[in-house]
Protein backbone atom coordinates (compact mmCIF):
# COMPACT_ATOMS: atom_id res chain seq x y z
CA UNK A 1 0.00 0.00 0.00
CA UNK A 2 1.59 3.43 -0.81
CA UNK A 3 1.78 5.93 1.69
CA UNK A 4 0.91 9.19 0.25
CA UNK A 5 1.87 11.12 3.75
CA UNK A 6 5.52 9.95 3.37
CA UNK A 7 5.19 10.93 -0.86
CA UNK A 8 4.49 14.02 0.38
CA UNK A 9 6.91 13.55 3.33
CA UNK A 10 9.34 13.05 0.51
CA UNK A 11 8.86 16.01 -1.48
CA UNK A 12 9.12 18.46 2.18
CA UNK A 13 12.48 16.88 2.18
CA UNK A 14 13.78 17.68 -0.93
CA UNK A 15 12.41 21.33 -0.37
CA UNK A 16 14.41 21.73 2.89
CA UNK A 17 17.33 20.52 1.25
CA UNK A 18 17.75 23.07 -1.52
CA UNK A 19 16.10 25.43 0.55
CA UNK A 20 19.11 25.22 2.95
CA UNK A 21 21.85 25.03 0.43
CA UNK A 22 20.10 28.42 -0.76
CA UNK A 23 20.31 30.53 2.32
CA UNK A 24 23.82 29.63 3.05
CA UNK A 25 25.23 31.74 0.53
CA UNK A 26 24.71 34.86 1.93
CA UNK A 27 25.33 36.09 5.29
CA UNK A 28 22.99 35.81 8.29
CA UNK A 29 23.66 37.88 11.10
CA UNK A 30 20.53 39.26 12.86
CA UNK A 31 18.80 37.17 15.54
CA UNK A 32 15.47 36.18 13.65
CA UNK A 33 17.45 35.65 10.55
CA UNK A 34 20.32 32.84 12.37
CA UNK A 35 16.27 31.21 13.31
CA UNK A 36 14.71 31.24 10.29
CA UNK A 37 18.22 29.65 8.72
CA UNK A 38 18.32 27.44 11.51
CA UNK A 39 14.86 25.91 10.56
CA UNK A 40 15.76 26.34 7.14
CA UNK A 41 18.98 24.63 7.03
CA UNK A 42 19.56 20.66 8.08
CA UNK A 43 17.37 18.95 5.37
CA UNK A 44 19.63 16.25 5.21
CA UNK A 45 18.35 14.08 8.21
CA UNK A 46 14.78 14.04 7.19
CA UNK A 47 15.90 12.20 3.70
CA UNK A 48 17.70 9.28 6.32
CA UNK A 49 14.65 9.48 8.02
CA UNK A 50 12.71 8.93 5.01
CA UNK A 51 15.28 5.90 3.75
CA UNK A 52 15.55 4.51 7.47
CA UNK A 53 11.65 4.09 7.27
CA UNK A 54 11.28 2.42 3.93
CA UNK A 55 13.97 0.44 4.81
CA UNK A 56 11.94 -1.33 7.02
CA UNK A 57 8.39 -0.77 5.44
CA UNK A 58 9.90 -2.13 1.71
CA UNK A 59 12.65 -4.03 2.11
CA UNK A 60 12.65 -5.86 5.41
CA UNK A 61 10.17 -8.64 5.01
CA UNK A 62 11.49 -10.14 2.07
CA UNK A 63 15.03 -8.67 2.90
CA UNK A 64 17.75 -10.09 -0.10
CA UNK A 65 21.21 -8.33 0.55
CA UNK A 66 22.41 -8.60 -2.81
CA UNK A 67 18.95 -7.59 -4.79
CA UNK A 68 18.80 -4.92 -2.07
CA UNK A 69 22.58 -3.73 -2.81
CA UNK A 70 22.18 -4.11 -6.68
CA UNK A 71 18.97 -1.56 -7.15
CA UNK A 72 21.12 1.18 -4.73
CA UNK A 73 23.75 0.65 -6.60
CA UNK A 74 21.75 1.34 -10.11
CA UNK A 75 19.45 4.16 -8.59
CA UNK A 76 21.66 5.75 -6.34
CA UNK A 77 25.50 5.15 -6.81
CA UNK A 78 25.30 4.74 -10.60
CA UNK A 79 24.08 8.61 -10.92
CA UNK A 80 26.35 9.71 -8.95
CA UNK A 81 29.43 7.94 -10.06
CA UNK A 82 28.01 9.61 -13.85
CA UNK A 83 27.76 13.47 -12.57
CA UNK A 84 30.55 13.07 -10.43
CA UNK A 85 32.77 11.93 -13.19
CA UNK A 86 31.54 14.99 -15.67
CA UNK A 87 32.24 17.32 -12.43
CA UNK A 88 35.68 16.49 -12.26
CA UNK A 89 35.96 16.43 -16.68
CA UNK A 90 34.84 20.18 -16.21
CA UNK A 91 37.08 21.01 -13.59
CA UNK A 92 40.30 19.75 -14.87
CA UNK A 93 39.27 21.19 -18.63
CA UNK A 94 37.94 24.23 -17.91
CA UNK A 95 40.87 25.39 -15.65
CA UNK A 96 38.33 25.84 -12.35
CA UNK A 97 39.87 24.49 -9.24
CA UNK A 98 39.27 21.67 -7.44
CA UNK A 99 36.87 22.16 -4.47
CA UNK A 100 38.68 21.40 -1.25
CA UNK A 101 41.96 20.45 -2.84
CA UNK A 102 43.63 21.62 0.47
CA UNK A 103 41.40 19.79 2.21
CA UNK A 104 41.72 16.76 0.68
CA UNK A 105 45.42 16.46 0.24
CA UNK A 106 45.40 17.33 -3.44
CA UNK A 107 48.82 19.44 -4.19
CA UNK A 108 49.88 18.48 -7.49
CA UNK A 109 48.61 16.22 -10.77
CA UNK A 110 52.15 15.24 -12.30
CA UNK A 111 51.03 11.50 -13.12
CA UNK A 112 48.55 9.17 -13.60
CA UNK A 113 48.78 7.92 -10.19
CA UNK A 114 47.75 11.07 -8.85
CA UNK A 115 44.84 11.11 -11.14
CA UNK A 116 43.67 8.12 -10.01
CA UNK A 117 44.64 9.15 -6.35
CA UNK A 118 42.18 12.27 -7.06
CA UNK A 119 39.91 10.29 -8.58
CA UNK A 120 39.12 8.09 -5.66
CA UNK A 121 39.30 11.36 -3.24
CA UNK A 122 36.71 13.10 -4.51
CA UNK A 123 34.35 10.06 -5.12
CA UNK A 124 34.92 8.99 -1.21
CA UNK A 125 33.86 11.65 0.08
CA UNK A 126 31.42 13.33 -2.77
CA UNK A 127 33.23 16.94 -2.74
CA UNK A 128 32.57 17.18 -6.40
CA UNK A 129 30.09 19.14 -5.38
CA UNK A 130 28.27 20.96 -1.97
CA UNK A 131 25.91 18.31 -1.75
CA UNK A 132 27.27 14.96 -3.10
CA UNK A 133 29.02 13.64 0.55
CA UNK A 134 25.34 12.46 0.73
CA UNK A 135 26.02 9.15 -1.85
CA UNK A 136 29.39 7.56 0.15
CA UNK A 137 27.75 8.55 2.84
CA UNK A 138 24.18 6.54 2.38
CA UNK A 139 26.06 3.79 0.56
CA UNK A 140 27.73 2.82 3.68
CA UNK A 141 24.12 2.96 5.47
CA UNK A 142 22.93 0.44 2.82
CA UNK A 143 25.95 -1.84 2.71
CA UNK A 144 25.14 -1.94 6.82
CA UNK A 145 22.18 -3.22 6.19
CA UNK A 146 22.48 -6.67 7.76
CA UNK A 147 22.98 -4.48 11.23
CA UNK A 148 19.68 -3.05 10.67
CA UNK A 149 18.10 -6.25 10.27
CA UNK A 150 19.70 -7.24 13.52
CA UNK A 151 18.43 -3.89 14.95
CA UNK A 152 14.75 -4.88 14.28
CA UNK A 153 14.64 -8.19 15.40
CA UNK A 154 15.64 -6.77 18.77
CA UNK A 155 13.55 -6.72 21.53
CA UNK A 156 11.74 -2.92 22.30
CA UNK A 157 13.81 -2.20 25.19
CA UNK A 158 16.99 -2.95 22.92
CA UNK A 159 15.84 -0.98 19.85
CA UNK A 160 14.96 2.04 22.03
CA UNK A 161 18.56 1.95 24.43
CA UNK A 162 20.29 1.91 20.74
CA UNK A 163 18.51 4.22 19.39
CA UNK A 164 19.38 6.67 22.59
CA UNK A 165 22.91 5.86 22.71
CA UNK A 166 23.52 6.71 19.08
CA UNK A 167 21.32 9.74 19.35
CA UNK A 168 23.67 10.90 22.67
CA UNK A 169 26.59 9.89 20.35
CA UNK A 170 25.23 11.93 16.97
CA UNK A 171 25.23 15.16 19.65
CA UNK A 172 28.50 14.68 20.47
CA UNK A 173 30.83 14.24 16.84
CA UNK A 174 27.96 17.21 15.04
CA UNK A 175 28.88 16.47 11.19
CA UNK A 176 32.25 16.11 9.94
CA UNK A 177 33.84 19.27 8.88
CA UNK A 178 33.38 20.05 5.26
CA UNK A 179 31.04 16.89 5.33
CA UNK A 180 34.11 14.87 4.23
CA UNK A 181 34.53 12.11 6.45
CA UNK A 182 31.46 9.62 5.68
CA UNK A 183 32.45 7.39 8.38
CA UNK A 184 32.03 10.47 11.18
CA UNK A 185 28.77 11.27 8.99
CA UNK A 186 27.23 7.54 9.52
CA UNK A 187 27.91 8.47 13.65
CA UNK A 188 25.95 11.84 12.99
CA UNK A 189 23.11 10.59 11.13
CA UNK A 190 22.24 7.29 12.60
CA UNK A 191 19.85 7.73 14.98
CA UNK A 192 17.74 9.58 12.56
CA UNK A 193 17.50 6.23 9.87
CA UNK A 194 16.93 4.30 13.32
CA UNK A 195 14.17 6.67 14.22
CA UNK A 196 13.01 5.68 10.39
CA UNK A 197 12.78 2.08 11.07
CA UNK A 198 11.27 2.41 14.48
CA UNK A 199 8.12 4.36 13.10
CA UNK A 200 8.07 2.40 10.82
CA UNK A 201 7.70 -0.37 13.05
CA UNK A 202 4.87 1.36 15.12
CA UNK A 203 3.82 3.82 12.54
CA UNK A 204 -0.06 3.17 13.73
CA UNK A 205 0.62 4.24 17.35
CA UNK A 206 3.25 6.88 16.33
CA UNK A 207 0.87 8.64 13.96
CA UNK A 208 -2.47 7.92 16.60
CA UNK A 209 -0.27 9.56 19.33
CA UNK A 210 1.13 12.55 17.04
CA UNK A 211 -2.65 12.86 15.29
CA UNK A 212 -3.35 16.27 17.16
CA UNK A 213 -0.03 17.55 18.38
CA UNK A 214 0.49 19.73 15.23
CA UNK A 215 1.05 22.74 16.69
CA UNK A 216 2.62 21.60 19.79
CA UNK A 217 5.21 20.18 17.11
CA UNK A 218 5.55 22.84 15.83
CA UNK A 219 5.73 24.95 18.88
CA UNK A 220 8.72 22.45 19.64
CA UNK A 221 10.20 23.19 16.27
CA UNK A 222 10.38 26.43 16.91
CA UNK A 223 11.20 26.68 20.12
CA UNK A 224 15.28 24.63 19.33
CA UNK A 225 15.80 27.00 16.59
CA UNK A 226 15.52 29.38 19.44
CA UNK A 227 17.86 27.73 22.22
CA UNK A 228 20.31 26.78 19.24
CA UNK A 229 20.34 31.00 17.96
CA UNK A 230 20.99 31.50 22.24
CA UNK A 231 23.85 28.94 22.66
CA UNK A 232 25.61 28.91 19.35
CA UNK A 233 26.88 32.21 17.73
CA UNK A 234 26.38 30.49 14.04
CA UNK A 235 23.37 29.27 12.52
CA UNK A 236 22.32 25.70 10.79
CA UNK A 237 24.44 22.95 11.18
CA UNK A 238 27.73 22.53 13.75
CA UNK A 239 30.53 20.99 11.80
CA UNK A 240 33.72 19.64 13.44
CA UNK A 241 36.72 17.93 12.48
CA UNK A 242 37.32 15.29 15.05
CA UNK A 243 34.24 13.41 16.03
CA UNK A 244 35.36 12.90 19.99
CA UNK A 245 36.22 16.27 21.15
CA UNK A 246 33.86 18.20 22.78
CA UNK A 247 32.79 20.95 21.40
CA UNK A 248 29.34 21.19 22.85
CA UNK A 249 26.28 19.02 22.14
CA UNK A 250 24.51 19.26 18.68
CA UNK A 251 20.96 21.17 18.98
CA UNK A 252 19.68 20.77 15.10
CA UNK A 253 19.46 17.19 15.53
CA UNK A 254 16.96 17.14 17.90
CA UNK A 255 15.16 20.15 16.30
CA UNK A 256 15.09 17.63 12.94
CA UNK A 257 13.65 14.48 15.16
CA UNK A 258 10.80 17.28 16.48
CA UNK A 259 10.19 18.34 12.74
CA UNK A 260 10.20 14.67 11.39
CA UNK A 261 7.29 14.66 13.55
CA UNK A 262 5.37 17.52 12.95
CA UNK A 263 5.81 16.92 9.20
CA UNK A 264 4.14 13.32 10.16
CA UNK A 265 1.33 14.85 12.00
CA UNK A 266 0.76 17.48 9.35
CA UNK A 267 1.05 15.80 6.64
CA UNK A 268 -0.71 12.45 7.32
CA UNK A 269 -4.06 15.10 7.76
CA UNK A 270 -3.19 16.40 4.74
CA UNK A 271 -2.79 13.36 2.73
CA UNK A 272 -6.04 12.27 3.52
CA UNK A 273 -7.95 15.47 2.70
CA UNK A 274 -5.99 15.84 -0.44
CA UNK A 275 -4.65 12.55 -1.62
CA UNK A 276 -3.53 13.46 -4.89
CA UNK A 277 -1.66 16.91 -4.82
CA UNK A 278 0.16 16.68 -8.30
CA UNK A 279 3.26 19.37 -7.27
CA UNK A 280 3.86 17.66 -4.49
CA UNK A 281 3.59 14.15 -6.28
CA UNK A 282 6.10 15.12 -8.71
CA UNK A 283 8.51 16.65 -6.24
CA UNK A 284 8.99 13.18 -4.64
CA UNK A 285 9.07 11.28 -7.56
CA UNK A 286 11.81 13.61 -8.98
CA UNK A 287 13.56 14.32 -5.47
CA UNK A 288 16.80 12.50 -6.13
CA UNK A 289 17.20 14.28 -9.50
CA UNK A 290 16.16 17.61 -7.55
CA UNK A 291 19.13 16.72 -5.48
CA UNK A 292 21.56 15.48 -8.04
CA UNK A 293 20.99 18.37 -10.13
CA UNK A 294 20.23 21.65 -8.03
CA UNK A 295 23.81 22.51 -6.97
CA UNK A 296 24.67 23.07 -10.31
CA UNK A 297 22.03 24.92 -11.09
CA UNK A 298 22.28 27.43 -7.68
CA UNK A 299 26.25 27.55 -8.56
CA UNK A 300 25.22 28.76 -11.88
CA UNK A 301 22.86 31.38 -10.63
CA UNK A 302 24.76 32.49 -7.32
CA UNK A 303 28.86 31.88 -7.68
CA UNK A 304 28.79 32.54 -11.33
CA UNK A 305 26.37 35.36 -11.39
CA UNK A 306 23.79 34.09 -13.77
CA UNK A 307 21.24 35.95 -12.18
CA UNK A 308 21.02 39.55 -12.33
CA UNK A 309 21.75 41.84 -9.31
CA UNK A 310 22.57 38.45 -7.20
CA UNK A 311 25.22 40.50 -5.37
CA UNK A 312 23.20 43.34 -4.38
CA UNK A 313 20.31 41.17 -2.66
CA UNK A 314 20.16 40.60 0.97
CA UNK A 315 20.74 36.80 2.68
CA UNK A 316 17.07 36.56 3.05
CA UNK A 317 15.87 38.22 -0.28
CA UNK A 318 18.36 35.87 -1.97
CA UNK A 319 17.10 33.06 -0.60
CA UNK A 320 13.63 34.48 -1.44
CA UNK A 321 14.58 34.57 -5.30
CA UNK A 322 16.84 31.41 -5.81
CA UNK A 323 14.90 28.91 -4.08
CA UNK A 324 12.13 28.71 -5.70
CA UNK A 325 14.25 29.51 -9.35
CA UNK A 326 16.54 26.39 -7.92
CA UNK A 327 13.62 24.16 -7.86
CA UNK A 328 11.88 25.09 -11.08
CA UNK A 329 14.94 24.93 -13.09
CA UNK A 330 16.59 21.79 -11.78
CA UNK A 331 12.89 20.04 -12.01
CA UNK A 332 13.29 21.21 -15.91
CA UNK A 333 16.31 20.02 -16.37
CA UNK A 334 15.16 16.95 -14.65
CA UNK A 335 12.03 15.87 -17.02
CA UNK A 336 14.04 17.13 -20.23
CA UNK A 337 16.60 14.50 -19.45
CA UNK A 338 14.05 11.85 -18.63
CA UNK A 339 12.29 12.46 -21.49
CA UNK A 340 15.27 12.23 -23.71
CA UNK A 341 17.09 9.19 -22.40
CA UNK A 342 13.91 7.55 -21.45
CA UNK A 343 14.37 4.37 -19.04
CA UNK A 344 18.13 4.93 -18.90
CA UNK A 345 17.11 8.86 -16.94
CA UNK A 346 17.20 6.68 -13.99
CA UNK A 347 20.84 5.80 -14.21
CA UNK A 348 21.97 9.22 -15.16
CA UNK A 349 19.92 11.32 -12.58
CA UNK A 350 17.76 9.23 -10.18
CA UNK A 351 14.75 9.34 -11.82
Amino acid sequence: MRLIAFDYFRAIAILSIVAGHCISYKSITSFDERVIANLIQGGSPLFVFISGFFFHHIFYRQFAYSQFMLKKVKNVLLPYLFLSSLALIYYLSSGVSLPDANELGITSLSHWQDYLTMFGLYLWTGRTSFAYWYIPFIMLIFLMSPLFISYIRQGVKTRITIFIIALVVAMIVHRPAGNLSPWHAVLYFLPMYLLGILVSMHRDFVQSYMANKTIVLAAGVIFLAILQVLIYPGFGNLHKLHAFTFDGLDILILQKIVLCFFFLSLLQKLSERYPDIPALMLLADASFAIYFIHPWVLIALVGYKWLPYVEEMSGLVQFVVTFPLTIIISLAVAYLIKRGAGHYSRCLTGW
